[in-house]
């Protein structure tokens, strides 16, 4: 049975296995209902699998921290000179050690926002911490627009390094992310333009030390637009950069999927993937991600 191990801490409704089975060394916050299904996702194609997995394992393609990564991206786009009015649409207040950003206006770009965003930073019992509120929506009916909508909704919480405990980074999200029209421009852009649609990330990435480099454990719900959605989880995937870049040591489950990484056994930046017990070599590609 695949482990879905964080719905403990994020909902009611629990899924899978004992969340204690992965050894987390920051507890779970409580972020609310899941907003990631996980439900629906085919894993028939090695190709789309493996794009599917760049969007939830660290150091594929989406950084160290995929999901946040994400929605990061997106949050600096939209406060470009090219979209947003600094300190005006949306409007910037600090309310203690949160800024918070209000809108209901139009940039002078053309680009019409409405929600908030709240960025929050704070120790707690010695270790830091960043929050990251989403409960926005811009849109534009511009020509040439960068865009056409970009919605945010959701939370990210960052627990950063702390040498005591071992831990490198600490990231939980429950976040629903809509795009329409910020990949249509771009080059390749097809099948991101899909998936982004309607993409959901539930779940927990930790990045620990490790005597040979940095372990990376996670596990979480993803919906990934008209590809459907699948769970996830790894106990540990060691990321090993002086001997590999991009391919990590270690294995993995995505949906009814186990992949395989040889990190510097084989540094080939693709995944044996095997499904209904037949094994074959899942691998990046440029119609989706490279």
């Amino acid at each position: 049975m695949r482990r879905m191990l964080l719905l403990v801490a994020l909902s009611a409704c629990t899924r899978g296995e004992d969340p204690d089975t992965v050894d987390w060394l920051i507890e779970a916050r409580d972020a609310g209902d899941p907003l990631a299904s996980g439900l629906g996702f085919d894993e028939a194609d090695p190709t789309v699998t493996f794009f599917a997995a760049q969007h939830v394992v660290p150091g594929l393609y989406f950084g160290q921290s995929p999901p946040s990564e994400i929605a990061l991206l997106l949050w600096d786009h939209l406060q470009g000179d090219n979209i947003s009015d600094e300190g005006i649409c949306p409007a910037l207040r600090a309310d203690g050690a949160t800024l918070v950003y209000t809108t209901g206006c139009r940039s002078a770009e053309g680009y019409n926002f409405s929600g908030t965003v709240e960025e929050t930073e704070w120790e707690e019992e010695g270790q830091r911490w960043q929050r990251w509120a989403f409960d926005l929506v811009v849109d534009s009916d511009i020509e040439g627009a960068s865009f056409r909508r970009i919605g945010l909704l959701g939370e990210i919480w960052y627990a950063s390094a702390n040498e005591e405990l071992g831990l490198l980074g600490h990231t939980q999200t429950n976040l629903r992310i809509e795009t329409e029209g910020y990949w249509t421009q771009k080059l390749h852009g097809e099948n991101l333009e899909l998936a982004w649609s309607e993409l959901a990330l539930t779940g927990i990435w930790e990045t620990q030390e490790d005597p040979d480099g940095e372990r990376h454990v996670f596990n979480g719900l993803a919906d990934l637009g008209s590809f459907g959605g699948y769970e996830f989880s790894s106990e540990g995937l060691l990321d090993q950069p002086a001997k590999c870049v991009g391919e990590p040591k270690g294995s993995m489950e995505l949906g009814e999927a186990r992949l395989l990484f040889e990190g510097p056994g084989r540094c080939d930046k693709c995944a044996e993937a095997t499904i209904d017990g037949d094994t074959t070599l899942a691998c990046p590609s440029l119609e989706y991600l490279e």
